[in-house]
């Protein structure tokens, strides 16, 4: 049974784990599911003050204190317990794929600066000047990574 924990799961069955935890959270007990919300929970009980943001009970909220600590143990528990010592394997058509991404935003948002810089100005006429030397660094800058 450990073993089986200690295997990475598919992202269809722990995305399906996760996103239960939302509607069971309501029907249970009508608890709203956030960990941000335990940022007002803290101001509110750490810095009480005239605030009518924080004026309210925070002592009814304060399992979701409990479920920020159970998040924190269990990812103690993950890294101790069911530690995986072997290396993350990653497909190398996705990394391809993502490296064929980043080069495309790079060079579309460069092409929009460049068309920022020749609308300023508009002296520059056709293919400029600023455009290759942009467009050059950032090839530079994706042949490095």
């Amino acid at each position: 049974m450990i073993e089986l924990l200690k295997q990475p799961w598919p992202w269809y069955v722990a995305g399906a784990i996760i996103g239960l935890i939302v509607p069971a959270l309501l029907i249970l007990g009508n608890k709203h599911f956030g960990i941000s919300a335990n940022l007002s929970h803290a101001c509110a009980a750490c810095f009480p003050s005239n605030i009518k943001f924080f004026n309210y009970e925070w002592k009814k909220e304060v399992w979701n204190f409990f479920f920020v600590g159970g998040i924190l143990v269990g990812a103690i528990i993950a890294v101790t317990i069911f530690n995986n010592p072997a290396p993350i394997e990653v497909n190398p058509k996705l990394v391809s794929e993502r490296q064929e991404v980043v080069e495309n935003v790079v060079i579309s948002k460069s092409k929009s600066l460049c068309r920022i810089c020749t609308k300023k100005y508009e002296y520059f006429r056709g293919i400029n000047t600023i455009m290759l030397i942009i467009l050059s660094e950032f090839l530079k800058i994706l042949q490095l990574t």
